[in-house]
């Protein structure tokens, strides 16, 4: 049975891929949409 610590190890790398993921969407997002306007 894995213990505690891995367990929140699992699920901190796991928000922070997501957290990481997100913002370079939005960066993506931000740099098309200003190079469109241009």
């Amino acid at each position: 049975m894995p213990s505690a610590d891995n367990i929140i190890n699992e699920y901190r790398n796991l928000i922070v891929r997501i957290i990481f993921i997100e913002w370079i969407n939005r960066w993506f997002e931000v740099e098309v949409i200003q190079d469109l306007n241009v």
